[in-house]
């Protein structure tokens, strides 16, 4: 199964001091960046190695928390996500994955520590084709002003002058049913972002709304579209569940897709990494 293990130095400033929560914490939110919410009933990464040792290391290996299931594809598949990523705002560059709003939120926070605390993070990955990660105090500074950019441009859902009200749709899967502030509203985590919005009911059309979305529908992460006016939050006067289009095998189908390689070899590359990010 893929392997990461992450080593974490104290800063040129203290060389011999590195504070304890601050190593936990930043193996911790590195660990968080390798799962996707969609994972946690299928992949967990189990700890086969801690060294308190100078510089501190920690090894961790992709388990399946359900017998039976090789996750093998999918712990290969988010270490390129999060090498990618990573290398990528590092760089100053927008990357090319989205990332949900709590992994984003865990690469921010590496980051931070990265700038304030700790002097050198770095990542190996037992995968052929990823590309480590290296995080040092100004790699860390170019990463978080590319991600502070990133962000402006992803959630720029709201005019800039507030007194204007705007109407218009958002779509994403629905994540809770309750209330904002005392008023009725739904949460959702926006399809293209991953941003979660809160969607305040409209006390006119509560009952409607609440014909429209259960708690069935939260369960599921049903996908909806809700339309209304926007301002600092959306205030929703409809709520239209989405029904994925009905496909067949045959629509899907791509003969030229594993580039004559046979079936069984293909997957094996897949499986071990090898077909490259």
């Amino acid at each position: 199964m893929p392997k990461a293990t992450i080593t974490v130095q104290a800063p040129a400033e203290r060389p011999d001091i590195l504070d304890i929560r601050d190593a936990m914490q930043q193996v911790l939110d590195f660990f968080d960046l390798l799962t996707s919410e969609e994972d946690r009933n299928t992949l967990a990464w189990n700890m086969t190695l801690a060294s308190t040792n100078s510089p501190f290391t920690a090894q961790a290996e992709a388990v399946s928390v359900r017998p039976g299931i090789d996750v093998r594809a999918v712990a290969t598949a988010r270490i390129g996500e999060v090498s990618e990523y990573m290398t990528a705002l590092a760089r100053g560059r927008a990357p090319r994955r989205a990332m949900d709003s709590k992994r984003r939120n865990a690469a921010r926070r590496l980051w931070r520590r990265n700038t304030n605390g700790i002097g050198r993070t770095t990542v190996q990955f037992d995968l052929p084709k990823v590309e480590p990660i290296t995080v040092t105090p100004s790699l860390a500074a170019t990463a978080l002003e590319a991600f502070a950019k990133q962000e402006s441009l992803e959630f720029s859902y709201l005019p800039e002058k507030r007194e204007r009200t705007e109407f218009g749709s958002v779509e994403g899967a629905l994540i809770d049913v309750g209330t904002d502030y005392k008023f009725p509203a739904v949460r959702i985590v926006e399809r293209k972002s991953g941003r979660e919005i809160v969607c305040r009911v409209e006390q006119a059309v509560v009952d409607a709304i609440a014909s429209q979305a259960d708690f069935r529908d939260v369960w599921e992460r049903r996908r909806v579209r809700v339309r209304g006016r926007q301002i600092s939050r959306v205030y929703a006067n409809t709520i239209t569940p989405l029904s994925p289009r009905t496909m067949t095998l045959r629509d899907i189908e791509d003969q030229e897709f594993t580039e004559e390689v046979p079936t069984a070899d293909y997957l094996e590359r897949l499986r071990e990494g090898g077909l490259g990010h």
